[in-house]
Parts: structure tokens; C-alpha cells; sequence
């Protein structure tokens, strides 16, 4: 065993100590994630740039002295806090490497999002059980988030939508969303990979009430796009990308091909906490998005912008993009 290894205990309490410390300096915008990597890996990560504070102008070409943060917290006294850790790391510290300067607390994004939540939505026991039925069939809980999927059933409506693409189906909470806005008549086709997940989306979709809006297709998605657009279907007017990154490139060009001018196309986790701009990474969804961006820089057939979003899912990011040409 690693002489450096922190034990089960120390490592429940460096948890702790790092969501606190998120909480308090996340006016500059902190990354949950590398926190967690940076507090629990006794080599430093992959992306020594992944660091806790998303500042790309201060920490950018910049990581932690991770050796000096490991020490400061195997040397706390039991009951000291995030102030007590920052003051040791910032003693122990390479002068080479940034200090930690903690700023007063603050509300956290958590408690911001509770509150929007509350603020903008009314209970959904119906979306409730959706979830709680794919955490009980061990779905990742890579969802979207209850804002994100009311914000895709307030562009569905926008685009009086119709006919929706969603690829990606998981186990259907996005897909719930956007089937409850579409128009009268309207269908939402939606591809999934992986058969346990299309197995407990079908199951969600007829809990929900929507089953006989949705038509679920399983199978690679570059496999079921090409035998979709060979259907000769009507344009859709609304397409939702939340798969796998590293194709997120060709599922944009399936979904310029598929839609209508004027049509809406939305693709999911773009920033990735930060690692979008990661020159040096060779992770495959990293590059999938970075493909991404390139497409969406050189295709004259849309019109896009991305936003960055913080909140319960982390820091992420999503691109919105519009068919050019003539619209109905």
C-alpha cells in the first residue's frame, strides 16, 4: 500500500473540506471535479491546468502544489476547517505555485438552483418517478437538469415544434420534457444505444403518459441516422444531441441534414469543466467537442452560439445552433 494513501476517513473529510471550500470561493467559478481530483489523487491529474479555480486568466497556466496539499491536510488537527486547510496549504506551498486567497461566504450554486427551481416550476411526481426509476436500474445520473429540461420544453414550444430529434435517449427524462411541449400531433424520435437504457426509457415514457408521442429506436445512432433519413421523413424542427461526445460532429451533420430551415439545434455538454480548451487533451469526448466547435465555425448552414451554465450538473455548457435558409 502507498506510504501516502489516505485512509477511508481522511478521505470522507477531505471531501467535506473541499465542497466547503467550493462554496466559498466560488464567486471566481470552481470546478467540483478537479477539486475532488486534485484533494484525492496522490499524482497530480491528467490536466494539471483542471485546476480548482476556473479562472483562465489567473490559473490557466498554473496547478497546485499538490504535494503541499496532501501534507496540509494529513497535518490538520481533527476539527479544523476550510480556513485552517488554506492557511496551512498557502504555508506549505511551492512559491512557484499560486497561493489560496478565500473569499467570505457566499450562497452557493446548489442553494441558487434550489431556488430557481422553486421560483419557476411547480412539483412533478411524474418526473420524480422517472428518476428515481433509473437510479434504481443503476443509470448514470447524466440527465439533464430539471431547469435544463424546462428550458428544452420552452424551445420546443418557441419552435411550435412538431417533429423533434433527440439523440440520446438515456432513460428519457430529457425526452419526457420535450414530448409534453410538442404540438398537437406532434412525435419525438429519439435514439439509444444501449438496450437496458431503452428498456427503462420505454417503461418512464409510458409512466409519464407519453408513449404514444415517442418513437424510440435502438441502436448506434450512426447506424439508425443513415436508415432514418432513408424513411424520407418530414424535417424536424427541433434536435437535441446529449450522446456520445466523441461523435458530436457527425451527429451535428445528421442534424443539419435531417431539419428544416429555421430549425433549432441544441448540443449538450460542451464546456465539460473547462476541459473544452485543453489543447494538449487526448480524452475522446474532449476532441469530439473540440470537433464540434470547428464544424460549427466553418458550416455556413447555421447560425450558433454556446453559453457556459453552472449548477447541480457542474460546470458545463451547451451550443445553440439555427438552420439557415428560408423558413416556413
Amino acid at each position: 500500500m502507498d506510504d501516502n494513501a489516505l485512509t477511508p476517513e481522511q478521505q470522507a473529510r477531505m471531501e467535506s473540506i473541499a465542497d466547503d471550500f467550493a462554496r466559498q470561493v466560488g464567486r471566481v467559478g470552481v470546478d467540483m471535479q478537479a477539486a475532488r481530483e486534485w484533494l484525492h489523487d496522490d499524482e497530480p491529474p491528467v490536466r494539471p491546468h483542471a485546476t480548482w479555480i476556473g479562472d483562465e486568466l489567473f490559473m490557466t497556466a498554473y496547478g497546485f502544489d499538490v504535494p503541499a496539499l496532501a501534507d496540509a491536510l494529513r497535518e490538520l488537527p481533527d476539527g479544523a476547517g476550510t480556513d485552517a486547510f488554506v492557511a496551512a496549504y498557502n504555508a506549505r506551498h511551492d512559491s512557484q505555485k499560486p497561493t489560496v486567497d478565500v473569499l467570505p461566504q457566499g450562497p452557493s450554486c446548489d442553494a441558487v438552483e434550489s431556488f430557481l427551481i422553486d421560483a419557476t416550476m411547480q412539483p412533478d411526481a411524474a418526473l420524480d418517478e422517472v428518476l428515481a426509476a433509473n437510479a434504481a436500474a443503476g443509470l448514470p445520473t447524466i440527465d439533464v437538469t430539471p431547469l435544463q429540461g424546462k428550458l428544452l420544453s420552452i424551445l420546443v414550444t418557441a419552435v411550435s415544434a412538431r417533429r423533434v430529434l433527440e439523440i440520446g435517449t438515456l432513460g428519457g427524462y430529457s425526452t419526457i420534457w420535450m414530448a409534453r411541449a410538442l404540438a398537437a400531433g406532434g412525435t419525438i424520435v429519439t435514439l439509444e444505444a444501449n438496450p437496458k437504457h431503452a428498456a427503462v426509457a420505454r417503461a418512464n415514457f409510458e409512466r409519464a403518459g407519453v408513449a404514444d408521442r415517442v418513437d424510440l429506436r435502438l441502436g448506434p445512432a450512426l447506424e439508425t441516422l443513415p436508415r432514418l433519413a432513408a424513411e424520407n421523413p418530414r424535417p424536424f424542427d427541433f434536435v437535441f444531441i446529449d450522446a456520445d461526445k466523441a461523435s458530436n460532429a457527425q451527429y451535428l451533420e445528421w442534424g443539419i441534414k435531417l431539419a428544416r430551415p429555421g430549425a433549432m439545434i441544441i448540443v449538450d455538454n460542451v464546456v465539460r469543466e473547462g476541459s473544452v480548451i485543453d489543447a494538449q487533451s487526448t480524452d475522446a469526448s474532449d476532441l469530439g467537442v473540440r470537433r464540434l466547435f470547428e464544424r460549427i465555425r466553418e458550416d455556413r448552414r447555421i447560425t450558433a452560439t454556446a453559453l457556459q451554465t453552472v449548477g447541480a450538473k457542474g460546470w458545463d455548457g451547451f451550443a445553440i445552433c439555427v438552420v439557415n435558409g428560408e423558413r416556413r
